[in-house]
This record gives C-alpha cells, structure tokens and sequence, in this order.
C-alpha cells in the first residue's frame, strides 16, 4: 500500500521530519519526508495495518513543540523505495497558508546539557535542538530551513555536521551550532564566557547591562537595588510603570507571591508570557501602582544562566519609552550601556507578551513573541483575497488574512512615533513575503486622522478600502474568536471615533454579521484640554464635576466648559475611571497609559469590608446611561469622607449591575441572548470577572477575547471578520 500524508499546523522547525523517519523505521514503512511551505509532506509505503498504526503515533506521539490541526490523504508515489530519507525542501511552496513556529523555549535537554561540564556544549549561550530555540524570530522565508534563517551565516562544524545528519534529537535542528562554529558573545574587547562573567560582575555591582535576546535588546539589572532600578527609569524616560521580574522557576516565584494552576501553566507554556500575578514583590520602584507583579520565567539559555546565578532580575526592553524595541547595536549604543551582544542577527523584533488570567481564561495584554506568527482561525473560510487589516494607532498591529486563516502581527508601540510607523511598514512587508498573502482588500478605522488609515492608501492606493467603527471592531474580535454571527457587543475603552463623530467608549452594540446598531451608552460629558485629557486626570475630573453641576476649581477649565471652547463629547468609560480615581484622590496624572485606572482597581482589591450605596446607574428612553447623577452621588460621598477604597470597590460594583441591566433591557428589545465583551477597560479584573459571572448568572452566554488582546492591540482581528463578513454577502 503507498499513501501521501499532507500534514497541516506548527509542523515545521519542531523536529516533526526526524520524528516521522524514526516513526516510520518503526513501522517497517519506506518512503520520504520534506517540508513544503505549510505543511510536511510524507510518502508511505507498506503494510496497510502498519501504515494505520503510524497514524495513529503520528497524532499521539508528535514533539511537544508541533501543533497538528489537520492531516489530508492522497494517493501516494514512494512504491518501490527500499528505505525512509528526508527529502531536501522544494523551493516553491505548495501555496496553501503556512502555520510557523513561534520561538520556543530552552528545553530541560538542552538545560542539562548546557550545565554539564563534560558536554561540549558545556554554558554554550545558543544550544538548542529541534525541541526548543529561535524560530520566527530568525526566519527570513518559508520553507524554515537553516538557509532560510539567519543562521545561514554559520556554516557547521564536523561535529555539528554529523549531529545535524544522525543525531535524534538534532536530525535537521535548523538551529544547531557548538562554541565553535555558532554565534559569540561579546562584551567590550571580550567574547564568550569572558564576555558573559564580564556582564555577571557589572549587574552584581549594580550597573545597568543591556543584553542581546531573542527578540530584541534587554536592559538588565537586580530588582533589589532601588537606585539603580531608579537609573532604569531615568535611562528609559519610564516614571511610574512596572517592571517585569524573571524568576529562575515557579518555586521561586512562589516564595514571593501564591501562583495558582493557570498561572502556572501560563508561566511554564511554550510561549513564556509575561504573566501579571496579584501580590506587590518588591518596592515600588520595581512594581509601580500596580496590584500584580508581572512575573516570567527564562527563555533562552543566557537568561537561565543569568537568573539562576543571579537571583531574581529586572529585564526590560533596551529602548526609550514610547520607542520600539531594539533589534540592532546601534539602536541601543545611545543609552550608553555595556551591551553583551553577539552576532546571530534578529530578522523579526518581538517584545515579550504579557497576558493575566481573569475569569480563569488566559487574558492577553500584549501578544508578541511566544504567540505570533500563530493564525487565529474563523469559523468558514469567508476571504478568497488576500485582506489586510491596519488596525488602530494605539498599541499597533496589523494583521494579515486570507480564506479562514488572520494572521496578527506582532505588538509594534504607537502610531504617533515615527520610528513605530517605520517598523509597522517593515513589519507587514516581510509578513507579506513569508505568508505569501498580497492584500487586496485594506481595512481601516473610521477615525479620519488615524496614522494607519493615511498609511493604508499611501500603500494600497489600488486596493479596495474598508472602513469599521473602532467598537464595532472590538466586538467583532471576540465574534471572530468564538464563531458568533450575531451578540450583545460591550466595548469599554478610552477612546474611540464614533459614528455620530463625538468620541465614543463606553457602548452596548447589537451586532449581527458586519451590521451594528448602537442601542446603549455611558451619558456623554463634555471634556476639555483635547489630548491633554488622556493623562491629565483632572481635566476629566473637572469636566465631570462640571457636568454634575458641581464646584469647578480651575477658572479656565470652567470657563472653557461653559463657553464650550475646545471641548469633545466624549462617553469614554476609560475617562470615567480617570476622574473617578482623581476624584478618590488615587491617582491624579496617568504617567503611562491606564494609570489612573490601574491604582484605582488597586485600591478596590484591597478593600475588604461593606459596601457604600450610592444607586443605580439606570438607562434612559434614549439608551444613555445616566452616569452623571451617579458621580454627582459619588462626589458627595467622597465629600462626606468616605473612605476613598471603599468607594473603589463600589464603584466597580456599581458598573457591573449597571452593565447586566444595560443587557437585560437589549435582550429584552432584541431576544439577543450572546454577549461579547472587549475593550482596554476589559483589562481590569474586578470589572472583567464581576461583569461575567454575573451576566452568567442571568443566563446569558458570556465570551471574551483569549486569543487576542481586548486593548487595541486586538480590533485587527475584528476588522478582518468584519470584513469577511461583508465578503460573503
């Protein structure tokens, strides 16, 4: 019997062709094996019952780095051969949508390996196999083979050579190299381990040292040193915002702070996120405002030598605030630091992503290295063209999509900086190249001033161009994630260009396909100071206090409102959160985006006693939420003095009940049973958690963005659905 197998998903730089010829030797089977450009392709031929059994171990038994989503059978060609080799990679691909492997972390093998002095691989800063190392961040095209990436500058030692032939765990590892003919550390005048002790002394004498990683430059430095933590945020134009703390294991994060299951599983995935667990570690210097530490394990060999000798590390993208993340030396010289570098070049920057659990799913903040090039899939395959969808300005990403296959990018930063929109351009033309999809549709914002809009008709001016508005896209992310054709849309965020051209962000939508009907909103208040309002908390405050007819301290501020100079409508639920938490005398200035937000939601954590009734927010005939006779309650509250956590914590109480009412009354008008929700504000935990398990309470079928982030790093994946939608009618 002869068969081919067309085998679909992460199938490519996991060890998957070494893995099917030991399988097939076992099996007594001949044929080949070969990469194509989405799928491994492999000839049988052999008994029929032997042929089922390697299916059936092909499923159960496969790497732990390979994701298999589908296999497809055709008549097969190796009858006739004697044995099973691995074929060379075609060049041209077999044009269906390739799945690439994110990078992987440093497997226990290669770890013990490493730490071993008999090994010749014995503190060997780039060992891997074909279980763990750099994949998409070294990638220059598809098929992923050594000439393909940027180890194709490191021609193999003998040794090497042999392994990379023979050896079972390093048959075909595209990454393989030794201290001999891989890459180099160097610091200064010094390379290899002389390089790396050299950076060992200046972190233990409290220097500030940026390293190479995978995705991009670090700046490392020991979180205990509260000076230098604060030469940090000098160094990085970073005042308030937290920092993420590698640990050397669970154990030892454990002894900080409680880690749950899914928290553990998130830290020890093949992604290596960022994971935002509850509990303050160490000063506020390290940990900002911020209820949670953003705990992560090491994910390449350096890191684990660094943090194991080290202890607990600050490691920080090397780059100024506002900037994207440092791919080249002289990116990173002007800070002024020692750099242990070396020279294995980044073809793909990625920043490290960070993700929390909330409501017991995965939330993602921020999806980069670990998760991207990984398509989410749709439920149909509804884009015969290629789609491009630009996304929004703020945490920008685009994403690619094609038949049932959207490919988000990478985070990239924000749209404003020059250097991000540079990124953005560079980023989407190697996607193009890689994936083989050249957009023939382009999806924008319906803002009129975004910098992707602009962008997509300076470089499509012949495409077809789409626009959504920025809500609609949030919600449709979720739809798009979860197969839902029709659902109650929430979207809370700071800010969003609205239909009726006032700026929306507290909205409940009724979404059916690519069609929205706007049916409930947070009361809009007038703002003043423009931009300015996005961090300067009270400019919020005081448009809100001015609104409930309430004392205006600032003169100009009040004579602004009055005379409606230089002021926007605006039903921002993230504004809200601003003046609620200057009002509480939280946080009065959001040095870094959701600032305010944040200390406020700490405050609420923290508070552990009886509520404060201050009413309901209810809903009026025209679908306004009425926010401003709440804040006018709450106002008077604080006033009285009552305890500003205690508040907090009402306060999130209070937009809960008013969200499961808000939806009961749409269903009530709809028989709309779904309810999607996502938006930045979504990133709050007491709001995310308290807003499901109560909308399930009420029988409502509840879903949330897992695969992408809520914020705007996610409305790319709404856009596309939106626009495969629009495609099928």
């Amino acid at each position: 019997m002869t068969v081919r197998l067309l085998v679909y998903g992460i199938v490519q730089g996991v060890g998957f062709r070494p893995f099917v010829m030991a399988l097939a030797q076992e099996w007594n089977l001949c044929g080949t094996v070969c990469n194509t450009g989405s799928s491994v392709c492999i000839d049988l031929a052999g008994e029929e019952s032997a042929i089922a059994a390697f299916r059936k171990d092909l499923m159960m038994k496969a790497p732990k780095g390979s994701r298999i989503l589908g296999i497809r059978e055709l008549p097969g060609i190796a009858e006739g051969r004697k044995d099973f080799c691995i074929l060379p990679s075609p060049s041209a691909g077999d044009g269906k949508l390739p799945w690439i492997s994110p990078d992987l972390p440093t497997c226990p093998v290669c770890l013990a390996e490493m730490k071993d002095p008999r090994n010749r691989r014995f503190r060997h800063a780039f060992i891997s196999c074909t279980a763990c190392g750099p994949r998409y961040s070294i990638l220059k095209r598809l098929p992923y083979d050594r000439e393909n990436t940027a180890m194709d500058t490191f021609p193999m030692c003998p040794q090497c050579q042999a392994e990379y032939a023979r050896d079972p765990r390093r048959k075909h590892a595209q990454t393989i190299a030794c201290p001999h003919c891989g890459p180099v550390l160097c610091m200064g005048e010094h390379t290899g381990e002389e390089a790396y002790q050299d950076a060992v002394r200046c972190i233990r004498e409290g220097k500030l040292v940026a390293i190479k990683g995978i995705g991009g430059y670090q700046i490392v430095v020991k979180p205990d040193l509260q000076d230098v933590v604060r030469q940090l945020r000098e160094c990085k134009g970073r005042e308030k915002k937290p920092f993420a703390v590698m640990f050397a294991g669970v154990d030892q994060i454990r002894q900080y702070v409680p880690v749950s299951s899914e928290e553990e599983e998130l830290l020890t995935s093949a992604a290596r996120p960022i994971v935002l667990i509850e509990g303050k570690v160490f000063s506020e210097e390290v940990d900002g405002c911020s209820p949670d530490v953003g705990a992560f394990l090491p994910y390449s060999p350096l890191h684990h030598r660094l943090v194991e000798e080290l202890g607990p590390l600050i490691v920080t993208s090397a780059n100024r605030s506002s900037n994207p993340i440092a791919w080249d030396t002289s990116m990173v010289k002007p800070l002024g630091l020692p750099i242990l570098d070396h020279d294995r070049p980044i073809e793909t920057p990625l920043d490290d992503s960070v993700v929390r659990i909330s409501a017991g799913k995965p939330l993602l903040i921020r999806r980069s290295r670990g998760y991207v090039p990984l398509p989410v899939i749709l439920s149909q395959k509804f884009l015969p063209e290629g789609v491009l969808a630009m996304g929004g300005d703020l945490k920008a990403c685009f994403a690619l999509a094609l038949e049932d296959h959207v490919y988000p990018s990478q985070y990239l930063g924000d749209m404003e900086n020059p250097s991000v929109q540079e990124l953005f351009v560079e980023t989407l033309r190697r996607m193009e190249a890689i994936l083989g999809i050249h957009p023939q549709k382009v999806v924008t914002d319906l803002h009129p001033g975004y910098e992707t809009g602009r962008l997509a008709h300076r470089l499509f001016p012949d495409a077809k161009h789409l626009s959504f508005q920025h809500h609609h896209a949030h919600v449709a992310s979720v739809m798009a994630e979860h197969g839902l054709s029709h659902s109650i849309g929430i979207a809370f965020d700071g800010t969003g260009y609205g239909t009726d051209h006032s700026i929306w962000g507290g909205e409940f939508l009724w979404c059916q396909e690519d069609k929205m009907e706007r049916l409930a909103y947070l009361e809009p208040v007038s703002f003043c100071g423009g931009n300015a309002a996005v961090k300067k908390a009270r400019l919020g405050l005081q448009s809100y206090l001015y609104a409930a007819e309430l004392p205006v301290e600032e003169p100009l501020i009040r004579t602004a409102l009055m005379k409606e100079q230089g002021t926007v409508p605006t039903s921002s639920m993230g504004r809200l959160f601003d003046a609620v938490s200057a009002l509480l005398g939280i946080c009065t200035y959001n040095q870094y985006e959701g600032q305010c937000p944040t200390a406020l939601e700490a405050a609420a954590r923290g508070y552990h006693g009886d509520g404060y009734d201050l009413g309901e927010i209810t809903m009026r005939t025209d679908g306004s939420l009425e926010i401003v006779p709440y804040f006018r309650r709450l106002a008077e509250a604080t006033w009285k003095g009552v305890e500003p956590a205690r508040l907090a914590w009402q306060f999130h109480q209070d937009l809960v009940w008013m969200t499961v009412r808000a939806c009961e009354q749409i269903r009530k008008v709809t028989g709309e049973n779904n309810v999607a929700v996502s938006g930045g504000v979504f990133v709050n935990r007491i709001l995310l958690e308290g807003c499901v398990r109560s909308l399930q309470k009420q029988g409502f079928a509840v879903y949330w963005n897992q695969q992408v982030p809520c914020n705007d790093g996610g409305i790319c994946l709404g856009q596309a659905w939106l626009a495969a939608q629009r495609e099928g009618k």
